[in-house]
């Protein structure tokens, strides 16, 4: 029989000695949804076709937690600005990177609950 893997032993084991909690934390919504959210990270991430662009996805009323199929619209908006793929592993971490503060963040109800999750305190404008 496999044995199941727990991510929380591994966690434990590299946070020895280190005086950090460990909080495991379940993404309700998908991830995409709060990439979505910045149209600044997106337009510096996504790769100009030609001319720079504005990217935007509208959330609807503001909520990136209601777009239908996050992933599904960040891939069109690859494909749609840049001509290339989306590849979740490499362009998820870098439009997080490029997302400068947590004023569009705080529109997505599921972000503020991760961000109080984490930080036992309200969302601020920083991340």
């Amino acid at each position: 029989m496999p044995r199941l893997k727990l991510p929380g032993r591994r966690l434990r084991t590299s946070a020895k000695g280190r005086d950090a909690p460990i909080l495991l934390v379940c993404i309700e919504h998908m991830l995409e949804a709060w990439l979505l959210a910045d149209e600044r990270a997106l337009s510096a991430t996504i790769p100009p076709k030609a001319h720079p662009a504005r990217v935007r996805v509208t959330a609807p009323g503001g909520n990136p937690d209601k777009i239908q199929n996050p992933k599904r619209r960040l891939i069109e908006a690859f494909q749609r600005h840049s001509g290339k793929p989306y590849n979740d592993r490499l362009h998820a971490a870098q439009i997080a990177r490029a997302i400068p503060d947590c004023t569009r963040l705080r529109h997505s109800p599921s972000f503020r609950h991760f961000a109080k999750a984490l930080t036992r305190a309200p969302l601020k404008t920083h991340c």
